[in-house]
């Protein structure tokens, strides 16, 4: 059995902390959110030619190169309004990709990171502890291939959070919507919460295959 960590960073989408304040912001931590995490991130999967539509969507709210999204503050795009026009033209030349199935070990996984980051977000993909992702998954499994984690700050929709790993603004190895895209992986975990300054935050796990635990579908 081998596996091997392929990403660990985190999208910095905001320079600020933002106040939030919309009634949509209370699903973020039910369990029919993260549901919808991974419906949208299989969407994006299945026809990402298709789904640059919703990239699209979010250039009608851009002003210059801040993005105006409904129900939580402005934000200034490090890479500017052009980032969002070469999400779309990756997404438009990509094949589809088979759907993940839903892993409850990986979501025990994402679940005992975003227990950690509640408490301190600026930890990203190290525990409290100070255990990293190859670590953390070796607690609940024995991941083979490439094991990745995508942490998504302050969206406050479960399709926010997959275009904001679709984007990726200020990560220049665009590594978060590799791990989305990624036809290798199979396997798929998710855990989202709000901490207590209100800020959004949801942990995504990807795996190829897990040697002790078998999957369990949406």
């Amino acid at each position: 059995m081998h596996f091997r960590v392929l990403h660990l960073v985190i999208p910095i989408l905001v320079a600020f902390v933002p106040t939030f304040a919309t009634s949509a912001m209370h699903d973020v931590g039910r369990p029919a959110f993260e549901k919808k995490v991974i419906v949208e991130i299989n969407s994006a999967r299945k026809a990402p030619w298709k789904y640059r539509k919703h990239v699209e969507h979010y250039q009608k709210l851009l002003r210059g190169d801040v993005l105006e999204l409904p129900g939580r503050p402005s934000f200034l795009l490090n890479e500017g309004a052009g980032i969002l026009g070469k999400a779309i033209e990756n997404l438009a030349k990509r094949g589809d990709t088979r759907v993940l199935v839903r892993s409850g070990p990986l979501d025990a996984i994402a679940r005992g990171q975003l227990h950690d980051l509640l408490d301190e977000p600026e930890i990203g993909h190290t525990g409290k502890d100070g255990a990293g992702l190859k670590t953390r998954f070796k607690r609940y499994s024995n991941p083979i291939g490439p094991i990745a984690e995508n942490i998504s700050y302050s969206d406050i929709t479960a399709r926010q959070v997959v275009i904001s790993m679709l984007v990726d603004d200020g990560v220049p190895s665009r590594l978060h919507r590799e791990n989305i895209l990624n036809p290798d992986f199979r396997l798929v975990g998710t855990a989202c919460g709000i901490n207590s300054n209100g800020m959004p935050i949801c942990v995504v796990e990807f795996a190829v295959e897990l040697a002790t635990s078998k999957p369990k579908l949406l």
